[in-house]
């Protein structure tokens, strides 16, 4: 069995903190898109780089948040 992080005890604090970095990571992107209209390449690709790494970190922290809401209700059937 894997070992639970515990996640969902804070699920509001996670949850904020996931939701912002999937915004924050569409922000970054859409900015360097927009960089690299003005013909600031490495800039703009800097900055959708980020970007990108902002919402993947973003997505997989949504759903380790998932995975631990899941298995704690797993948890409380088993032991009722």
């Amino acid at each position: 069995m894997e070992k639970d992080i515990g996640l969902w005890r804070h699920w509001s604090f996670w949850g904020f903190h996931f939701v912002f970095h999937l915004m924050l990571g569409i922000v970054a992107i859409s900015a360097g898109i927009a960089v690299i209209m003005n013909d600031q390449i490495l800039s703009g690709l800097g900055l959708v780089g980020a970007g990108l790494f902002a919402v993947l970190n973003g997505g997989a922290g949504c759903i380790e948040l998932w995975k631990s809401k899941k298995s704690r209700r797993s948890r409380i059937n088993i032991s009722q």
